[in-house]
């Protein structure tokens, strides 16, 4: 082993030790691995409640026109109104 090959051991060793480059690299890559997950997840939640209060209004508002309109026909008069016959 020569000199130059046990600086390298000896610079590895220092490099992984808990405050060494490589650890920090790790540690920070592993940060913004679990950071990206959760704004995924929070994402992934936020676009199913979005879709679901969607549909959710959709279907009132369907259920609504639907009601409206039948109180309407129900209501109408076919027979034509007599205007000056109620004075």
């Amino acid at each position: 082993m020569t000199a130059n090959d046990a600086v390298k051991r000896v610079e590895e060793k220092k490099e992984s030790l808990h405050d060494g480059i490589i650890n920090l690299v790790s540690n920070e890559l592993a940060h913004k691995a679990k950071v990206q997950r959760e704004y995924d997840e929070s994402r992934a939640k936020i676009e199913a409640m979005v879709t679901t209060r969607v549909a959710s209004s959709g279907a009132k508002i369907a259920a609504t026109r639907d009601s409206l309109t039948a109180g309407l026909d129900a209501t109408r008069d076919s027979s034509p109104i007599d205007v000056m016959g109620a004075f």
